[in-house]
């Protein structure tokens, strides 16, 4: 699957946490042995997806759509920026739980080919992610860096989610069917909305702006108020993994996804 890079990334990311409370030499030297292959893998120029790295013509399921074979093509369902944004989040916790800069340079170096590839000025892409988590990964490397080209991304990709005028429209199912601080409601598929709403957390905290403030608050009142279950599942339609209609939250066909638990 194109999102097969982020399940080493969360195992990876999950370790360095029991590390963080359990320090583990042999666990630690094992991370090393996995950053290793990681740091194989990566494109001189910092860019990482090893489906389209490995045959670029050959996506490993059939609803990535390939025509050219190129990067950062049919990027709704490339899950290019997905895979880093774990990355991001893993290389965070590795660093934080260990000292250690080995998997964090190879998240910078990754993160500075965003910089540079993605915006609106000449000779970018003005595009957003299909499936978000990088905002909050960009945010976490801005943390441990303070650079803000990092945390400018996280809110570039954002202030163009439902722009009309960028590259390509994902519609509601991927929360781009109208800017994000006019959104109210969650909807769509559940784990890409939970990592949107968690990334506008983050910079309504980190802008102290009044506009991500109150968009996140309305949508955190509609999930929790009529889109959860007492078992604080949520995602409740097996079709699209998504959100349904206010109150709509069946019981025997209940979908509500393991990742989308995590990011409410």
């Amino acid at each position: 699957m194109p999102f097969d890079d982020s399940d080493v990334y969360k195992i990876i990311e999950g370790a360095s946490n029991s590390l963080i409370s359990s320090p583990d030499p042999k666990l630690e030297e094992l991370l090393d042995s996995l950053i290793a292959i990681i740091k194989i893998g990566q494109e001189k120029d910092g860019y990482i997806t090893t489906w389209r790295t490995i045959n670029p013509s050959k996506p490993p399921a059939p609803w990535v759509k390939v025509e050219k074979g190129e990067r950062w093509e049919y990027m709704n369902m490339s899950h290019e920026e997905y895979n880093a944004g774990h990355m991001y989040e893993a290389a965070a916790v590795h660093y934080w739980a260990t000292g250690k800069r080995n998997f964090l340079d190879i998240a910078l170096k990754n993160a500075d080919l965003f910089v540079k590839t993605f915006g609106d000025k000449p000779g970018q892409i003005l595009a957003v992610p299909g499936h978000e988590i990088i905002e909050t990964g960009l945010v976490k490397l801005y943390q441990i860096t303070g650079k803000q080209e990092y945390l400018k991304l996280a809110k570039f990709y954002l202030d163009h989610r439902g722009d009309p005028n960028k590259k390509e429209q994902y519609g509601a199912y991927a929360q781009d069917h109208k800017p994000v601080i006019q959104q109210d409601e969650a909807v769509g598929h559940a784990v890409r909305a939970v990592y949107l709403y968690a990334g506008m957390t983050d910079i309504a905290a980190i802008y102290n702006d009044a506009s991500y403030r109150t968009a996140i608050d309305k949508i955190w009142d509609n999930m929790v108020e009529k889109k959860t279950y007492i078992t604080g599942g949520i995602g409740a339609k097996h079709d699209g993994e998504a959100f349904g209609d206010n109150y709509e939250l069946p019981n025997l066909t209940a979908y509500n996804e393991t990742c989308a638990a995590i990011g409410s």
